[in-house]
């Protein structure tokens, strides 16, 4: 072999490996399907979309209620481990650094939703935390800024072998 052909051999021979290694692919941190998804609508889990208001209630005892709303966009029924939780974020304007969200009230729920339907569940929030509430709806004032918000995740179970995975029902 002449010295131009071992050179364009090797040339072609390097492109093709380099390209098979570092050709980008999607990654993702949970393994190819993230067990659940931030969209604009809400929280994806599965095939079911979860969003949460938090608000005053007349009815209510403590005057809040969280309004959980579980849409499911399948054709077939879809039941759901949904963990709701109420989380409280204190921060500073003048912070550097993001706040830590603490949750401050949860709820674990098997939720059944029908094909193209939507459930709704309403959870009476506790006194203690309806003060809260108040407080930080209530008129801004300097210093520390108080902020509530709805959080959903899938519930997690440690697999026999230390996998982790989904919890579905039996």
């Amino acid at each position: 072999m002449s010295r131009w052909t071992t050179l364009a051999a090797f040339a072609v021979g390097t492109t093709a490996i380099t390209l098979t290694c570092l050709w980008p692919v999607p990654t993702h941190a949970d393994g190819a399907s993230p067990l659940v998804e931030y969209t604009v609508e809400g929280t994806k889990i599965d095939d079911v979309v979860a969003r949460g208001v938090v608000r005053r209630s007349s009815q209510a005892k403590s005057g809040w209620v969280l309004d959980v709303t579980a849409d499911n966009r399948a054709a077939h029924a879809e039941s759901v481990p949904l963990e709701t939780d109420l989380v409280r974020t204190v921060g500073s304007p003048r912070s550097r650094v993001m706040p830590r969200p603490e949750t401050v009230w949860s709820t674990h729920e098997q939720v059944l939703v029908p094909a193209h339907g939507t459930v709704t569940r309403r959870y009476e929030l506790p006194a203690d935390l309806a003060a809260q509430l108040a407080q930080a709806s209530g008129p801004r004032t300097p210093g520390s800024v108080v902020s509530f918000a709805v959080t959903f995740e899938q519930s997690i179970v440690t697999l026999p072998g230390g996998a982790r995975g989904p919890v579905h029902p039996a």
